[in-house]
């Protein structure tokens, strides 16, 4: 190996590192976190929880903040439903995507892919799905106490909305504790959920086909 190449790798790196939180190192066997994290999300067909949204904008100097509740039921069921600081429901059911905003239905045209794109990526994130494709770039990390899985979009129309994500997990039981978004505007966005409730009884098909 010559010495340009040398440096290059190490340039490679120190960038690596620098992505990730100080306090994280790159897993040496991420095949193996990532079949454990897939293991438990494979297990899991139903959850319940409550969640916290900040938004961090460049306009604004403090975050803006939402809550409310999210809901996952198995085979492509999922509801985001914030009640404050105003009601907006995202509901997914399969192919079929509503949004309700302040009390109203937001008609969706047939020929807008991007939000229906970005929801089905959510499902597979919650259904555990991190591999490495032509589609995405995945790296893992570790703390002490917690797996970060970083991810790159690399296809449209995701790449044109998100630079990476970061997914946190507790190593204690495999479950994501929160979510960072980080847009190609700049601006990022935080989702922390909390009161995790798992393969509790079916929430039934109503809860994900009307508001």
């Amino acid at each position: 190996m010559n010495k340009k190449h040398t440096i290059v790798l190490l340039l490679l790196a120190v960038l690596t590192f620098a992505f990730a939180p100080s306090d994280y190192k790159l897993v040496s066997n991420p095949e193996v976190v990532l079949k454990k994290l897939k293991t438990v999300a494979d297990k899991t067909y139903s959850i319940s929880a409550d969640y916290k949204e900040e938004k961090h904008l460049a306009a604004f100097n403090k975050p803006q903040v939402s809550t409310g509740k999210f809901y996952y039921e198995k085979d492509s069921k999922m509801r985001w439903e914030q009640v404050s600081p105003f009601e907006y429901i995202i509901l997914l059911n399969g192919k079929s995507l509503r949004i309700r905003d302040n009390g109203k239905e937001v008609k969706i045209p047939a020929s807008n892919k991007v939000a229906l794109k970005v929801n089905e990526f959510m499902m597979k994130l919650i259904e555990g799905n991190y591999e490495s494709n032509k589609d995405l770039k995945t790296q893992c990390f570790e703390s002490t106490s917690k797996y970060l899985i970083e991810l790159e979009p690399l296809t449209k129309p995701l790449s044109k909305t998100y630079t990476k994500l970061e997914l946190y997990f507790s190593k204690k039981d495999s479950r994501l504790e929160n979510i960072t978004f980080y847009e190609t505007s700049g601006d990022k966005k935080v989702v922390t959920f909390t009161n995790q409730l798992y393969n509790a009884k079916t929430m039934g098909e109503k809860l994900f086909l009307s508001f």
